[in-house]
């Protein structure tokens, strides 16, 4: 098995011989308060030059993992309807949207100061608000841009936080900013994290970011280097420790997964792609579990 499934075990492990702490939010189905295991600021490092981080403690869905991100990075939608999955219906509106959340954030305009390298201009004029210049209208075109264009950059940053509207959004993102590096044509990407349920989403979010941090890479004739992964808060709910405890228990041998851009990919770029283009042999998962998600 992988090196993101002994990670996996070991930061559940940590997490586990915490005290238990009761938590104002969320709550569960039936209205009961949780009470969670946690810690605090978990920083974790995968080499996708060695392999890359699908986990085989449990199935993860991995074709689901990347329909999401790409629901968020390349359609930039908020309606659960395009998404093709059920995580999300639970805090959808009337019009299965919403608003303000992950795409919305993510289809924000961003408007450079300075407008010029060289004699290259950015590619738009975009207005946002008071504030008109060159730019980009969305995040992830100025991300695909610089990856291009201005490798030496220190800036290329995409983030879904936004101070104005945070404390009103009926969805706060979990994983809500990425920061990108080149070097000697490697793509190094870090993952910042305000929150991490340890049973519900541990594999998956290393997955899918680390999918978004390949189909970067390979818009940008990139390789993938490192993918960081920073968590501020890791926990587990007191409904899962029966799980967190049949997790740990499970063995670690096993064969690494092999995941490989598909052939089909050559000469397109990140707006092409699609769930089905990635290529996985040598899964092998243990069996799936079962567990409440507390909202």
């Amino acid at each position: 098995m992988g090196r993101v499934d002994k990670i996996y075990q070991e930061n559940l492990s940590l997490v586990m011989s915490q005290p238990w702490e009761e938590v104002k939010r969320p709550v569960y189905n039936d209205g009961s308060g949780v009470k969670v295991k946690r810690l605090l600021q978990v920083c974790n490092s995968y080499d996708l030059r060695r392999e890359f981080p699908l986990g085989s403690l449990r199935p993860v869905n991995y074709k689901g993992c990347i329909k999401e991100i790409l629901w968020i990075w390349q359609k930039r939608s908020v309606n659960t309807s395009e998404l093709g999955l059920h995580i999300w219906d639970q805090w959808a509106d009337e019009y299965r949207e919403i608003p303000g959340c992950y795409g919305d954030m993510i289809d924000r305009p961003v408007i450079m100061t300075q407008y010029q390298i060289g004699s290259e201009l950015y590619p738009y004029r975009v207005t946002s608000g008071e504030i008109d210049g060159y730019g980009f209208e969305n995040q992830t075109d100025f991300i695909l841009w610089s990856l291009k264009n201005d490798r030496s950059s220190r800036r290329i940053i995409a983030s879904m936080f936004d101070p104005l509207t945070n404390g009103i959004k009926p969805l706060q993102e979990c994983a809500f900013q990425i920061n990108l590096s080149v070097k000697n044509d490697e793509l190094y990407m870090t993952l910042y994290q305000r929150s991490l349920d340890m049973i519900t989403a541990g594999l998956w979010g290393v997955c899918q970011y680390a999918a978004l941090m390949t189909m970067f890479a390979h818009d940008a004739g990139l390789k993938p280097a490192i993918f960081t992964h920073f968590i501020q808060d890791m926990h587990v709910y007191d409904r899962h420790e029966e799980q967190a405890n049949e997790l740990l228990g499970r063995s670690l041998f096993g064969p690494i997964p092999q995941v490989t851009v598909s052939s089909r990919m050559e000469g397109k770029g990140f707006y092409d792609f699609t769930e089905d283009d990635f290529e996985v042999w040598q899964y092998e998962p243990k069996e799936q579990i079962k567990f409440e998600v507390a909202k």
